[in-house]
Formats: C-alpha cells, structure tokens, sequence
C-alpha cells in the first residue's frame, strides 16, 4: 500500500511541474501551477529488444512505465521537424525513404525496373549508405560478372 501510495504522490508531482513553471511574478521567484500552455509532452524511444521507452525532458529521466500525465511524442517525430527545418519540408521522408529502398536493395541482391524485370547488384550500400562498387566487368550478354576473390599471388606456378 505504501508503494502504491508513494507512486500516486509521484504521479501528481510530476504532473503538476509539467503544468507549471518557476517564474518571477511580483519580484518574486517561485514556482507557479498551471502556467504553461500545454503540458511538456513525453519523449518515446525504443531500446535495442523493440520495447517502448519514455524519456521526460523536464526531469530528465527515462522509464518504461507509460506517463499518465502528459502526451507522448514519439522520437521521428521531432527529428523529422528538425531534420526539415534544415533540409526543407519533405526532406526527411525522402531520406527515409532512400534508406528503406538502399536497405530492400540490399536484401535483395538487386533491384526491380518499373516493367518487373529484376537486375542485380553490381555493388552494394554500406552501413553509412554509401554505393560500394564491386569489382567485376559486365559480359558479352550484358551481365555483371564479379572478379572471384584471390588471396596471396601465383608464386606457387614458378
């Protein structure tokens, strides 16, 4: 009981700094309850097994218990704003969506032309997506050929 209590007290503190502010009114300094135009929303992310995480950037603290006294925004949301802000509006759906078509294309082997025909990797995209070109040449056929691997050199033939 005493924990839940504890929790319930928690909850209502926090949702009355997210409300209010400390402010000079008066020449005095204090704290002052509903001044804020809207609460200071939570921040969600996501940890390395998928599972929701909230970041609170009043007290700078994250936890996996989900708010109750605040909205929750989630992270792309912001960085998409900033990402935009820089780049221009659209900006940042555009460079997510190169990276989905650069990450299928990679898991592909390829890439598929607007008529269905399939043509295949001459290289690949790194982890920084930028093209990797692999070393090859393209046949008399009009397909790419890749150089096998060679390690060391022929000193064995002389």
């Amino acid at each position: 009981a005493a924990i839940k209590e504890a929790a319930a007290t928690r909850d209502r503190l926090q949702a009355r700094v997210r409300k209010g502010n400390f402010r000079w009114h008066g020449g005095k300094y204090g704290f002052y309850d509903d001044v804020r135009a809207a609460p200071v929303d939570w921040i969600q992310y996501e940890d390395a097994d998928g599972k929701p995480y909230y970041f609170d950037p009043i007290f700078n603290v994250s936890q996996y218990r989900m708010p109750v006294d605040a909205n929750i925004v989630h992270h792309t949301v912001l960085e998409r704003a900033e990402y935009d802000a820089i780049h221009g509006a659209g900006a940042y759906d555009i460079k997510q969506a190169e990276i989905k078509y650069k990450d299928e294309f990679n898991r592909n082997g390829g890439t598929y032309d607007t008529h269905g025909n399939f043509h295949p990797a001459t290289g690949y995209w790194d982890e920084n997506y930028e093209w990797v070109q692999y070393e090859g040449f393209v046949n008399e056929k009009g397909k790419f050929v890749k150089y096998a691997k060679v390690e060391g050199d022929l000193s064995f033939m002389v």
